[in-house]
C-alpha cells in the first residue's frame, strides 16, 4: 500500500484557492449619501471592477459613509424602511435568505439594536437590486443613527444567473444624513479633556502646598 502525500506547493497553491473564493465574497465599499426630501435617504457608489454574483453565492457587504455622514432612521412614523444591497443595469429578480445586519458606529434610543435579521430578504420595487430589505423594524419610541453596516446574505435564486451588479446602494425612509464626529475629533476632545484635567490638578496641588507652607 503506498501511501501518496501531497507536496508542499499543491498545499499552499490549494489554500490560496480557497482563500480567493472566500475573498469573493466579500465586497467593500464607501456611501455618499443624499438626502433626497421626504424622509428619503440614498446612497450609490460605482463597483470597480464590477461583481458577479450568482445563486447560491453567500455575500458580506462592508459599507462606510463619507467622513462626518451618519444616517438616522426614526421610528415614530411607522413606516421606516432600509435597503442595503446592489444593483445592475439589468433585471434580474432575486430572493435571498439568512441575512444579518450589523450597524457600524451605532447609537440608538430606547433599547434599539444594532443587529437585525432581515423581515424582508429580497427587493420588492425593482428587479435590478440584489441585497436586503428591513421594514418597520423599529418601535415608535425608537432611533438609530449609525455610520456604515456590515450585512450578510445567500443568494437564494437569481435570474438570470450569474449576474453583474455594477452598483453598491443604501435606500431608506423615515431617514436623514446627520453630522457626526469623526473618531480623530474624539481623540482631540479625549486629549484635551485630559491636559484640563492635568493642568487643574497641578494648580490645585500648588495652591495646597502654598496653604501649607
Amino acid at each position: 500500500m503506498h501511501c501518496k502525500w501531497l507536496s508542499v506547493p499543491a498545499v499552499l497553491v490549494g489554500l490560496l484557492v480557497l482563500a480567493a473564493q472566500t475573498e469573493a465574497g466579500m465586497i467593500a465599499y464607501d456611501l455618499d449619501l443624499q438626502d433626497k426630501g421626504g424622509g428619503m435617504v440614498e446612497g450609490t457608489t460605482s463597483l470597480a471592477p464590477p461583481v458577479s454574483v450568482a445563486a447560491g453565492d453567500t455575500l458580506t457587504l462592508e459599507t462606510n459613509f463619507a467622513p462626518s455622514q451618519g444616517l438616522r432612521i426614526d421610528g415614530s412614523g411607522g413606516s421606516e424602511s432600509l435597503f442595503i444591497g446592489l444593483s445592475s443595469g439589468f433585471s434580474a429578480f432575486s430572493s435571498v435568505s439568512n441575512a444579518k445586519v450589523t450597524l457600524l458606529g451605532f447609537s440608538g434610543t430606547n433599547g434599539a439594536s444594532d443587529t437585525y435579521t432581515a423581515t424582508l430578504a429580497t427587493s420588492p420595487a425593482y428587479g435590478n437590486m440584489l441585497g436586503v430589505v428591513l421594514a418597520d423594524f423599529l418601535a415608535m419610541n425608537q432611533a438609530i443613527t449609525f455610520t456604515g453596516y456590515s450585512v450578510e446574505f445567500k443568494v437564494n435564486s437569481l435570474n438570470s444567473s450569474p449576474q453583474t451588479y455594477t452598483q453598491g446602494m443604501l435606500v431608506a425612509s423615515n431617514a436623514s444624513v446627520v453630522t457626526v464626529p469623526e473618531p480623530s475629533t474624539y481623540a482631540l476632545f479625549g486629549l484635551g479633556a485630559l491636559a484640563i484635567g492635568l493642568i487643574s490638578y497641578r494648580q490645585m496641588k500648588r495652591q495646597s502646598i502654598l496653604a501649607l507652607a
